[in-house]
């Protein structure tokens, strides 16, 4: 069978509900970035304790359910037995669950990136679940390169588009002002601090002139 590439997707998961079933480093890595995005975590393993509990998710010391993937999103599958993982995925899709099984990603639905983050700015690295650890590795390599400015572009960029949307309509010509916007003088204004210099700049690019008191 042909092999198709990935469909790269980023999901809004805040109140939506998560399984975790396995207790191991790999599943407790994932109850992380899943909390950090504002889903609701059931996590399942025999070997957890009430110390393992977090705000914004519920521990079940125990064995691993059917009924556990029942109104699920996202399933990860992390505990170290091959058998109960390939049960575990195939009941959390006849749920309509997605489900990861993570010590075989292409055996899933999907694998998670490794991710880098510097406020606004989100970056991901994937390598399809071929190899996660060198995946991991560039991200660590590509962070060292991010620096905290691009979080500062990043927040400016989404200013830039809500005005667009609240006085043109649409964000349509945001892509090019940014481009003519963001020239090494810009990014020497953001790297020195001058922030509100670099956003007047921006702002005043939707309607020249009219923006030079913007606070």
């Amino acid at each position: 069978m042909e092999k198709h590439p990935d469909y790269p997707i980023q999901l809004h998961l805040a109140g939506r509900l998560c399984l975790v079933v396995g207790a191991g480093p790999v599943g407790r890595r994932k109850i992380q970035g899943l909390l950090q995005s504002g889903a609701k975590v059931h996590w399942v393993a025999p070997e957890l304790t009430a110390g393992d509990a977090m705000e914004g998710m519920s521990v079940h010391p125990r064995q691993y359910r059917s009924d556990d993937v029942q109104g699920v999103l996202l399933v990860f599958a992390a505990t170290g037995d091959p058998e109960l993982n390939d049960r575990i995925c195939r009941e959390g899709r006849e749920a309509g669950a997605l489900v990861c099984r993570v010590e075989q990603p292409a055996k899933g639905d999907f694998s998670v990136p490794a991710i880098a983050r510097e406020g606004a700015l989100q970056l991901t690295v994937s390598s399809g679940g071929t190899c996660p650890a060198f995946a991991a590795l560039l991200r660590d390599r590509l962070r060292e390169q991010m620096a905290s400015l691009w979080g500062e572009v990043a927040r400016l960029a989404k200013e830039l588009r809500q005005v667009l949307i609240e006085e043109e309509g649409d964000a349509g010509r945001s892509r090019a002002l940014l481009d003519a916007w963001l020239t090494e003088d810009t990014l020497d204004l953001l790297a020195t601090g001058e922030i509100e210099e670099a956003r007047r700049l921006l702002l005043e690019s939707v309607t020249p002139g009219d923006r030079k008191g913007t606070p």
